[in-house]
C-alpha cells in the first residue's frame, strides 16, 4: 500500500467520523431549539416569544439558530412537517369517480389522524399558544394536494364537485381535528375516524342518508 493509498483510505474514515459528529451536533442543536420553543409556548403566547427568548432558553447562539431556521415561524413549520409527513396517501391517479375520490380521501384522512394522534401533545401546545394559524396554513397544503388530484378521467362538472367536496370536508375535518387535540382527544382516534367516514359518506355519497349519531 502506498502512502497516498493509506492517507486516502484512513482519511476517508476520519472524514466519515467527522461527518457523523457534525450531523449529531446539528441534530442536537435543532432539538434544543424545538424543545425551547415548545417549553416557552406552554407559558407564553406564541406572538410574544422572540428569537432572543428561544436562543436563551435553548442555550445556543444566534448564529446557530439562524444556521438552521429563518425565524420562529420556520421552527413551527419544521415541527409541522414532522407531524404531518410522511404518511401514505394511497391516492389513485387518475381518480375515476366521486366514489373513488371518497374512498381515497377517507383513507388519507384516516392515515393523517392516526399520525397526528402520535403528536397530540406537541400540536396541543401550538394550538393553545396562538400558533393556530400556522397549523391551519399547513393543513391547506394537504387540501391543495388533494384538489390537484382531480386531473383524472372526470367530467368538468365532476371536477368542480370534487373540488368543492375537498374544500368543504377538509375545512370541517381540520376544525374537528384541532378541537379534538385541544381537548385532549376525548374519544379514541378509531371512533373519530369512523364518525368522520360515516359523516363524509352521508354528505357526499349517500345524501339521502341521515348524519350518523353516536351508537352508544
Amino acid at each position: 500500500m502506498t502512502f497516498f493509498d493509506f492517507c486516502n483510505r484512513h482519511g476517508g474514515v476520519i472524514m466519515a467520523g467527522k461527518t457523523k459528529v457534525h450531523d449529531k451536533q446539528v441534530e442536537n442543536s435543532r432539538a434544543c431549539i424545538v424543545e425551547a420553543l415548545l417549553r416557552l409556548m406552554e407559558s407564553i403566547p406564541y406572538t410574544k416569544i422572540s428569537v432572543s427568548d428561544i436562543i436563551e432558553k435553548a442555550g445556543v447562539s444566534r448564529q446557530t439558530f439562524y444556521r438552521h431556521y429563518e425565524g420562529k415561524d420556520d421552527v413551527i413549520r419544521k415541527i409541522l412537517e414532522n407531524c404531518f409527513a410522511p404518511f401514505d396517501l394511497r391516492i389513485r391517479i387518475p381518480i375515476a369517480s366521486a366514489e373513488d375520490a371518497h374512498k381515497d380521501h377517507v383513507y388519507a384522512m384516516s392515515q393523517l389522524l392516526e399520525k397526528l394522534a402520535r403528536h397530540g401533545k406537541t400540536l396541543k401546545i401550538m394550538l393553545n399558544s396562538e400558533a393556530e394559524p400556522l397549523v391551519y396554513q399547513y393543513g391547506k397544503k394537504w387540501e391543495t394536494n388533494l384538489i390537484n388530484l382531480s386531473k383524472g378521467k372526470m367530467t368538468p362538472q365532476e371536477k368542480i364537485f370534487f373540488r368543492y367536496m375537498i374544500l368543504f370536508s377538509s375545512s370541517g375535518v381540520t376544525q374537528v381535528i384541532c378541537d379534538w387535540i385541544k381537548n385532549d382527544m376525548p374519544i379514541p382516534v378509531e371512533k373519530l375516524i369512523e364518525w368522520l367516514i360515516e359523516t363524509h359518506r352521508a354528505l357526499f355519497i349517500d345524501p339521502g342518508k341521515d348524519i350518523p349519531k353516536d351508537k352508544t
